[in-house]
């Protein structure tokens, strides 16, 4: 009820085309081909891109593409990245088996971090770009520069920041699901005091909650953070975030209704 294959790079670098082409022999169905979902980033669309072209030419395989580029923090980016978002996308693409169902979640999810600690890359030093007491917003996945540096504030509000960043992005509708993501080093009792105040955060900005996931979903090595993901949700939507599905880091059932 997802993915049918991951496709792995080395720490934070694209796979190569070589790999997604092996990918995409080795998973597309007879029928229908294969939908690549990417993240937007230079490096995953050039070598998914090469891929995909070859397994049409070579292999005949039809593939359509997705990308998903749900970062709201940088405003002034001429190609936003794709961050926890696509998350919602993997789900529905995986219970409706569409590339347009794929394509309208990635534009209805909107997604903004803030971590108090950057990653730490293997085989080098810390990142001293934090010091005591700062946080940083709208930073990357990859552990990229973020939008803006701040002393450290409290859960609602840095709920508050992200939750106004998220929603005002977001497509006209009031019904929205949230995903409250673990950057790798956030403390269960961390995540859960965020989810609340993330919860109560958009809902104070007119939209009804009726989806919430939750847990170490799309880490970023020892980061030690959270991303808010709001997603513009109708029932269609919802039948597909519930539809069942079994992996590692989502599983039937984790789509929550709000407590």
């Amino acid at each position: 009820g997802a993915l049918t294959a991951a496709v792995c790079g080395d720490v934070f670098a694209s796979p190569s085309a070589k790999a997604v082409l092996a990918a995409i022999v080795a998973t597309a169905s007879p029928a229908g081909g294969c939908l690549l979902i990417v993240k937007n980033y230079t490096g995953d669309r050039l070598n998914f891109g090469i891929a995909a072209a070859t397994a049409t030419s070579r292999y005949g395989i039809p593939v359509e593409t997705v990308y998903v580029a749900d970062d709201v923090a940088l405003s002034n980016a001429e190609s936003p990245r794709g961050l926890a978002g696509t998350l919602a996308v993997h789900k529905v693409a995986g219970a409706a088996g569409v590339a347009a169902a794929a394509r309208a979640t990635a534009s209805a999810v909107k997604t903004m971090g803030v971590a108090y600690e950057v990653c730490t890359l293997p085989g080098r030093p810390a990142s001293g770009r934090l010091g005591p007491g700062e946080i940083e917003l709208g930073l990357g996945i990859h552990g990229e520069p973020g939008a803006m540096k701040s002393p450290t504030l409290a859960a609602s509000d840095v709920a508050n920041k992200l939750a106004e960043a998220c929603v005002n992005a977001l497509p006209a509708g009031d019904d929205v699901a949230l995903i409250i993501n673990d950057l790798g080093a956030t403390t269960p009792m961390e995540l859960a005091v965020f989810g609340a105040a993330a919860k109560q955060a958009v809902e104070r900005r007119g939209k009804t909650v009726k989806r919430v996931l939750a847990g170490g979903l799309m880490t970023a090595l020892d980061m030690h953070g959270v991303s808010l993901s709001v997603l513009a949700v109708d029932a269609k939507t919802l039948e597909r975030l519930d539809a069942p599905c079994w992996t590692p880091a989502m599983r039937t059932g984790d789509w929550q209704p709000p407590a």
